[in-house]
Formats: structure tokens, C-alpha cells, sequence
């Protein structure tokens, strides 16, 4: 099947779905990820997507570079998504640039944006297809004992006996990380209620931006937030806000040279975004972020809580099918548009 430029009789052809045979697509690109064996409450996995033009069963994903590293894989198979309205209009090679111009031009700008984003969407279908006759799998990886200093690079798919499928996927590592503090056992004034975080979508941008955590606490005395650190290379703190409710007093502040006082009693969250150098200008990423939280009581009393997350792009998988078949590139759909 093939969805046509102007309707079916014009000859320019929009793209084509095709049937799935030996092809495979795969969501997981450009990791990386340290998973720390002393971090507190930490998340031990994987999650990426998967196209096929054949059935796979847990056993045929493996990962041959864990030598000494157990792990489990888990697949459950999803419906195929439809093709989205982005992957239509870069197909008709539709200028994001002048896109987010008119769109954004107000008054000024309207007519032109309305007759150029009707001419660039017209003839999309939003039940269509890339691929047919396929299987799109959600596969879910669990290291289950950890080993130092063991990392991998590669995921395999083992289509037969005969054949295997090597995926690059950046670099997934576990090892000790140096902590900047010890963390807090015991009794603390404050206690952080959001230990790790897994799942979040980040977007493709120039700077690295990965948005913004949310980390809840309660507060059994009053007290003051005085230090947020990133234990990540090459990441840095961009802005903490907190907002606290009491009984007495609420607080919604950005945090800058002064400590933040957070009152007895206070429920509420901390809100740390971040950028990663790394991240910049990639469409496919994940990493593992690792913050700690330095709180100090009216007695003079230091405490230190320790928040991760693992985040990734999880773009939709027909961006992936159509950069890797038809070799479109979306960077300036997220750089220039959705930025």
C-alpha cells in the first residue's frame, strides 16, 4: 500500500508501507547509563521497543557481554501505532523552520501558517501504517545480581540458529560511584517520599535539556535545604524550585545563593532541572540521573537524601522506521519545531 501525495491520481507517492520479513527495529540507541551499587534506592533495568518482522521469545534477546551479570528478559507484545502526523509532514518534506515561525506569529502570521500547514497535512490519515504484516514488542530487561564494573555495549537478537542481529546501544555500566556525602540513616528531619523515579519521556534538543524531576518530601521539623548536587558527568543543576504547604506557611521559591527554609509540618515537592551536555542535539538517548539533597535542622543538624531516575527519548517507533528505512531525519522537526 502506498498513501499518495494529492489523492490516487497523482503519481507522487507519500511513502509506502511495506511487509516486514527479516527487518528489525529498535528503539534503545545512544545510552548512558552508570547503575550505582551504593546509591540508596536505585532501578536495575531496561525498557525499550521493538519492531519485527518475526515473532521473538524472551530467550532469542541476549546480552553476551554480562559475563558474570544475571539478568531476566521480558517481552510483551503491543499494538503497532499508527503513523504519526510528524513522520507525514517530514515525508512531505515539510520546512519545520518556517513551521514554527508562521505558527508562532501571532495575528501577522495566521493566514500564511493555515494555508501552509493545510497544504503540508492534507491527504494525512491517521490510521495508516508504515509497516505490515509486523510484531512490536515492549521488552523489559532486569539485571537481577549486580556485579561491579560490569558493562555492555551490544543487545543481540537471535533471529535462528544461524543468524543474530547486533544492535549498538551506547554503554550501560554498573559500578560504585564517589558520593560527595554519605547518605542519612536514621532519623531526619526531612524525608524524601519520591526515592527514584523510572519511565520519564525527555525531548530532543540543542542544549541537552532533560526537564525536570519532582521529588516529594515531608518535613518533621523546621528546616532548611541548603545543596542540590548531580553525581552525573557532565550534567549540572539548571534551577531547583521548592513548594511547601502548612498549617502556618507555604513556599513556591527558585533556590539561588540562599538556602530555602521549609517549615515543620510542610508536604511538598522539590523540582530540579537539569541539563546534560551529553544529551545535545541526539534524538535517541537515556541516562540514569543521580542527585543528593542536603538538608540542615535549627540545631545545625545535616542531613542527606539521594533521588535517581532513569529517563530516555522514547520516540515514537515510526520516527525509527523511517530514519532507518527511508533515511528521514527529524532533528529539525525537534530542534527547530518542538525545541
Amino acid at each position: 500500500m502506498c498513501l499518495l501525495l494529492n489523492g490516487c491520481n497523482d503519481n507522487t507517492e507519500v511513502f509506502t508501507t511495506t511487509s516486514l520479513e527479516k527487518e528489525v527495529y529498535v528503539t534503545l540507541e545512544n545510552s548512558n547509563i552508570t547503575f550505582p551499587l551504593n546509591f540508596g534506592v536505585g532501578i536495575n533495568r531496561i525498557e525499550f521497543e521493538i519492531v519485527s518482522g518475526f515473532e521473538i521469545q524472551d530467550e532469542q534477546i541476549v546480552i553476551p557481554e554480562l559475563k558474570g551479570h544475571k539478568y531476566s528478559v521480558s517481552i510483551s507484545e503491543i499494538e503497532v501505532p499508527t503513523i504519526p502526523k510528524q513522520v507525514y509532514l517530514e515525508y512531505k518534506n515539510v520546512d519545520w523552520k518556517k513551521m514554527y515561525t508562521l505558527e508562532n506569529g501571532g495575528d501577522e502570521t495566521f493566514e500564511e501558517y493555515t494555508k501552509y500547514s493545510s497544504e503540508m497535512e492534507e491527504g494525512y490519515e491517521s490510521d495508516e501504517h508504515l509497516v505490515s504484516n509486523s510484531f512490536y514488542y515492549s521488552v523489559l530487561v532486569d539485571f537481577d545480581s549486580i556485579v561491579e564494573n560490569d558493562e555492555f555495549h551490544e543487545i543481540h537478537i537471535e533471529r535462528d540458529k544461524k543468524e543474530t542481529l547486533i544492535y549498538d546501544v551506547g554503554e550501560i555500566n554498573f559500578t560504585n560511584i564517589n558520593l560527595k556525602n554519605q547518605l542519612s540513616v536514621g532519623d531526619r528531619g526531612i524525608v524524601i517520599t519520591t526515592l527514584a523515579s523510572e519511565g520519564r519521556s525527555i525531548s530532543p534538543n540543542q542544549i541537552g535539556y532533560l526537564g525536570s524531576e519532582s521529588i516529594s518530601f515531608e518535613s518533621n521539623t523546621d528546616a532548611e535545604l541548603i545543596e542540590v548536587n548531580v553525581l552525573n558527568k557532565n550534567m549540572s543543576v539548571d534551577k531547583v524550585v521548592v513548594t511547601s504547604s502548612s498549617e502556618n506557611s507555604s513556599v513556591n521559591k527558585i533556590m539561588k545563593d540562599e538556602p530555602i527554609q521549609i517549615s515543620s509540618g510542610s508536604v511538598g515537592e522539590i523540582n530540579v532541572s537539569l541539563i546534560d551536555e551529553n544529551f545535545a542535539g541526539k534524538l535517541d538517548y537515556s541516562t540514569f540521573i543521580l542527585l543528593e539533597l542536603k538538608f540542615r535542622d535549627t540545631n545545625g543538624n545535616v542531613t542527606i537524601e539521594s533521588f535517581s531516575s532513569l529517563v530516555r527519548t522514547n520516540r515514537d517507533i515510526n520516527e525509527v522506521i523511517a530514519h532507518e528505512r527511508d533515511a528521514l531525519d527529524f532533528t529539525s522537526y525537534y530542534l527547530d519545531y518542538v525545541k
